[in-house]
């Protein structure tokens, strides 16, 4: 913990969140866990989940054009 802690201080600017938990010890290591952040890159899982869903439905084609 204390080596991931000394890499992330040298990004002063950024508040870097870290979840780990290791299966095989039971151990978890949570960093900036109380934190709020949007989650910017995750929502786009969603997001295409969803357009596979409906293109699935034939609400529309994947080779349509927007």
């Amino acid at each position: 913990m204390d080596s991931l802690q000394r890499y992330i201080s040298q990004f002063k600017d950024q508040l870097i969140g870290v979840a780990v938990y290791d299966l095989q010890m039971g151990e978890e290591t949570l960093l900036h866990a109380e934190e709020t952040m949007h989650p910017a890159s995750t929502i786009k899982v969603h997001v295409m989940m969803e357009v596979f869903h409906q293109a699935a439905q034939g609400r529309f084609s994947m080779d349509d054009e927007i």
